[in-house]
């Protein structure tokens, strides 16, 4: 409900507003599932590399955007899709980028790939909106703010816990 609205809200102040379904239907709760289903079910659904399922829609939607006449495009996620965000950053059609309570640095370590490298790729602003219970590498002085410096701006919300904007 609350990603829609805020679809919505952006929808209503002029902007093209698209929220792909990245898990195809699926709905997952990895607090109900033991670690290996959900290991298994985050490389399915974030593929990057290897022209990966996330890679080919993000490859479908760009094209899509195309379409319409896009000419300027922006990434916004929350949690699991902060790591999307992170990785279509690396294009330099997406020219800024939102992630709120990121879980990206969890989510790079069960895939095994580096924050550090997945970092230095990045080619536009972001902004990150970590919660209380986030990764201190989120935050105004940790990882990300060290490799990306002024591309990156961290508004933090120490009074909320992780998942706030959808919860």
């Amino acid at each position: 409900g609350r990603t829609l609205q805020m679809a919505d809200f952006l929808a209503a102040h002029g902007y093209l507003v698209l929220v792909p379904d990245y898990y195809r239907g699926i709905s997952f709760d990895p607090t109900t599932h033991k670690r290996a289903a959900t290991l298994q079910f985050l490389k399915d659904q974030s593929g990057w590399d290897n022209n990966g399922q996330l890679y080919r829609d993000y490859t479908i939607i760009k094209g899509y955007t195309k379409t319409l006449g896009c000419k300027t495009l922006g990434t916004i996620g929350t949690c699991w899709g902060t790591y999307p965000v992170l990785r279509m950053s690396e294009d330099v059609d997406i020219k800024a980028a939102i992630s709120m309570h990121p879980s990206h640095p969890t989510i790079l370590t069960l895939l095994g790939e580096s924050e550090t490298v997945c970092l230095k790729d990045i080619k536009c602003p972001q902004l990150y909106m970590p919660s209380n219970q986030d990764p201190e590498t989120v935050k105004s002085g940790g990882l990300s703010k060290q490799i990306l410096g002024d591309m990156l701006e961290v508004v933090e919300f120490p009074d909320m816990i992780h998942g706030w904007t959808v919860g």
